[in-house]
């Protein structure tokens, strides 16, 4: 497949929202490791997590998205690299990696535009970095959904 043909995204769920994240900053998927609350971190913060004896943070993408208080706790932890630093995002399943045709990315709204404002304002205080990888990452459309189910590229 030629590298213009599609973009390779792993998707992924955050409680009720499926959502593709572009391979580029990550490095891979792991089972939940124990992680340490930090004080006064935003709610979306889990904590700190250890990864090959560094400390990573966690956060929960499902409460970073405001899925409700109900949503299953994260099963899977995808580890990314953000300015040559680790940081763990915690989400509800991977489903796999997937390539999608570029001319249909139009169609899948950003998930940054998710964020509750309060939480868009902690990150790019925090971590204009970070912010510019979640710039990236995509909701996915109800629509398009089973398409990527099926082990289709969206069209």
């Amino acid at each position: 497949m030629a590298a213009s043909a599609g973009q390779r995204m792993l998707l992924v769920t955050a409680g009720e929202r499926r959502c593709a994240l572009p391979l580029v900053n990550l490095s891979e998927t792991m089972r939940p490791l124990r992680s340490e609350p930090l004080p006064g971190a935003p709610e979306f913060v889990l904590g700190l997590a250890l990864v090959r004896g560094a400390a990573a943070p966690v956060v929960d993408l499902a409460k970073l998205l405001g899925c409700g208080q109900d949503s299953p706790a994260p099963r899977r932890f995808v580890l990314l690299t953000v300015a040559e630093r680790a940081l763990l995002l915690a989400v509800t399943d991977v489903l796999g990696i997937q390539s999608v045709a570029l001319s249909s990315l139009h169609e899948f709204p950003a998930l940054i535009k998710s964020v509750r404002s309060e939480f868009v304002t902690a990150l790019v205080v925090r971590d204009t970095q970070l912010w510019l990888v979640l710039e990236s990452f995509l909701l996915v459309p109800e629509a398009i959904w089973p398409e990527l189910e099926a082990g289709r590229r969206p069209r």
